[in-house]
């Protein structure tokens, strides 16, 4: 048996936590990260469709839980996973979710979408993790190259 957070092989029995629907986890820790992932990624669902004019009684959650659920049993995503692959076609692929093909879900893309989404946010940590320690508050200084130029001296009385 494994732990549905963490995937890993559930070893220590004694630590598991099991959910009312014989939800497994190595402990109480993984469960609470699980639920957390599941409230952020309904959470920015809910958001997408309010920005579009949705009342929250008129998202379908019955189909979009289902779908995420078929991910996660089918491909093995995560709710994070599922989560960033959304962000990333909204902010990065500037992805039209509720465009004609909406069918009632903005799930529909994220399989199409998983893999480059997912390599995309490991590109960018390991970018955060490169500049940890840089110092972002050095102040530029601003260099002006310009050619020797010789002027005369002008008497401004000798102007008219």
């Amino acid at each position: 048996m494994n732990c549905e957070y963490c995937k890993k092989e559930i070893k220590d029995k004694t630590n598991m936590f099991t959910t009312k629907k014989k939800v497994h986890f190595c402990n109480k820790e993984c469960y609470k990260k699980y639920g957390l992932e599941r409230k952020k990624l309904t959470d920015y669902i809910q958001s997408l469709y309010i920005k579009q004019g949705y009342e929250k009684n008129q998202i379908n959650w019955v189909l979009l839980m289902s779908q995420i659920k078929n991910m996660q049993k089918d491909k093995g995503y995560k709710y994070s996973g599922v989560e960033l692959s959304l962000r990333y076609m909204v902010k990065i692929k500037e992805v039209n979710l509720f465009s004609d093909n909406f069918n009632g879900s903005i799930l529909n893309l994220v399989p199409f979408y998983y893999q480059e989404s997912k390599e995309y946010w490991i590109h960018q940590r390991k970018i955060k993790q490169a500049l940890k320690g840089v110092d972002t508050n050095i102040k530029p200084k601003t260099i002006i190259k310009t050619k020797n130029y010789t002027y005369e001296d002008i008497n401004l009385e000798d102007i008219e």
